[in-house]
């Protein structure tokens, strides 16, 4: 399937760029862009192992996703202080010295994780051309009952972070293969409010870990924000599924 590959091929070329980009200019926006192009490389690994005998995704993934978890972790903090400083408890330099520190060390391998993505790319390539269109249409409906057997008649919000991975590669996909109209919007809006929903839940997690007296209200605060996203995220889906 010559888009299959194109499409590929297009997204190790993005983050190969992206990664030069930000070791020129440290913004916050490409170090998100560097993550949403490994999932997209996941997602297409993924979708290449149901499609074709015998590929395995994870080994030519494992390398790429170190670049991942390096990149996850200062954003994780980034997004964690931009919330904070929505509930105006933080005023200091969004980049505090351990985050600046994981910055320099992510700039200076940045050169290592290039041709990790190069390597990745002449692995898997050959792969990528033997992906079959029917072979992929039956994977994005596998994904889409997986995805509905989670939100409907009711959400799963145990499984709430798995069901966003499955969402977005149906979205990443979707590139390839499109949705309907309406079901893209869905999928795109309730991504979002999942997205929203599990930066609160990490941060929560982050504030009870070292709890004081001066968080307890911004613990309650944020437990009735996540309540009511878990609300929305089960009003979206039911009001979806029962059309």
């Amino acid at each position: 399937m010559d888009d299959f590959r194109k499409y590929a091929k297009s997204r190790y070329k993005a983050l190969f760029k992206k990664l030069g980009a930000f070791r020129k200019k440290e913004k916050k926006e490409l170090l998100h862009d560097i993550r949403v192009e490994i999932k997209k490389i996941k997602s297409l690994l993924l979708a290449t192992e149901y499609c074709v005998n015998g590929f395995k995704a994870h080994p030519n993934f494992v390398s790429i996703r170190s670049i991942f978890r390096r990149a996850g972790e200062i954003r994780d903090r980034q997004v964690s202080h931009t919330l904070l400083s929505k509930f105006k408890l933080v005023v200091a330099s969004q980049n505090d010295e351990s985050t600046h520190q994981l910055i320099l060390d992510f700039i200076q391998d940045i050169p290592g994780f290039k041709v990790i993505v190069e390597e990745g790319w002449r692995a898997a390539k050959n792969e990528f051309s033997r992906v079959k269109k029917k072979a992929l249409k039956e994977h994005l409906n596998e994904l889409s009952l997986q995805i509905k057997g989670q939100l409907f008649p009711k959400v799963n919000l145990k499984s709430i972070h798995k069901i966003r991975k499955l969402i977005k590669q149906l979205l990443y996909l979707s590139a390839i293969s499109p949705l309907s109209k309406s079901r893209s919007h869905f999928f795109q809006e309730l991504s979002e409010d999942i997205g929203d929903l599990h930066d609160r839940q990490t941060l929560l997690k982050n504030l009870k870990s070292k709890k004081n007296k001066t968080d307890n209200l911004l613990i309650r605060k944020i437990n009735s924000e996540c309540a009511v996203l878990a609300q929305e995220i089960g009003r979206r889906s039911i009001a979806f599924y029962s059309r």
